[in-house]
């Protein structure tokens, strides 16, 4: 928790939790006051323990963000941190009688050892998150991170970071703006096609286009699709090798890492 008089974090504050009132997804939904409150307090700070590290406790972090009608999520497991995106987020309507809903997700970021070097395939960087809208609950796992959070390993590999998470305790904030995590988001693959924008602040024909391609066909990979997706593929490779990353040089420039 940062100082109580930290004028940058209280910004950042303001913001996502503005965002959050005015989100106009949210607020269409057919819910009363009470459901309306649950479903926005998805937007949290969350408490994490690892599967594989159950002694530690809940010494991790996850931060959840709605945007529109997806969710954007900050993660710190240790070894790794990075953002995550749910796209679409959790549906009241699709959920279980529990409340929850299991969804995919992508993921980009970097050990916090080798912070130049960036994990951002989404064919393989994806996971799982089940949010209980009801209790303020998380539970799924990333892909391509082993149990103690370190990302990284074999491609052939079934590297999973199984986790938990619960709502912290006090006030559902986030010190997260959704600009802020967008541009990370940009600012982690060079591949601007890839690029995204803010959907909750597009104007309606804009974000009409973005849920029409969203619906049509999503650039995410799932676990139950073939692992040998070459969507990040070097354009000038001649052997096809898959690109898992890229670390940026000192001046800045994104170069590629490919197996």
């Amino acid at each position: 928790m940062p100082p109580k008089r930290d004028p940058a974090w209280h910004a950042r504050v303001e913001k996502s939790t503005k965002s959050l009132l005015e989100n106009p997804w949210l607020n269409r939904l057919d819910l009363d006051e009470d459901d309306l409150q649950m479903l926005q307090m998805v937007q949290n700070s969350y408490v994490v323990q690892l599967d594989e590290w159950p002694d530690h406790g809940y010494g991790l972090r996850i931060w959840l963000l709605w945007d529109y009608d997806r969710l954007w999520g900050h993660f710190n497991l240790g070894h790794t941190q990075g953002i995550f995106l749910v796209d679409p987020g959790v549906d009241p309507s699709l959920c279980d009688e529990d409340g929850s809903q299991e969804l995919p997700f992508v993921w980009r970021g970097v050990r916090k050892n080798e912070p130049n070097m960036v994990y951002n395939n989404e064919s393989i960087t994806k996971g799982k998150i089940r949010i209980n809208w009801h209790n303020t609950t998380l539970e799924g796992y990333f892909g391509f991170i082993h149990g103690n959070g370190s990302a990284g390993g074999d491609l052939n590999g079934d590297r999973k970071c199984a986790f938990y998470a619960k709502k912290h305790v006090g006030p559902h904030i986030v010190p997260y703006t959704l600009e802020d995590t967008v541009e990370q988001w940009n600012d982690w693959i060079s591949f601007s096609v890839l690029h995204v924008k803010v959907r909750q602040f597009l104007s309606p024909v804009d974000r009409a286009t973005d849920l029409r391609k969203r619906d049509e066909g999503s650039d995410y990979v799932t676990d139950d699709e073939e692992n040998d997706d070459t969507s990040l593929v070097s354009q000038d490779s001649s052997d096809s090798q898959l690109i898992m990353g890229h670390v940026v040089d000192n001046h800045g420039k994104s170069i590629p890492v490919r197996f």
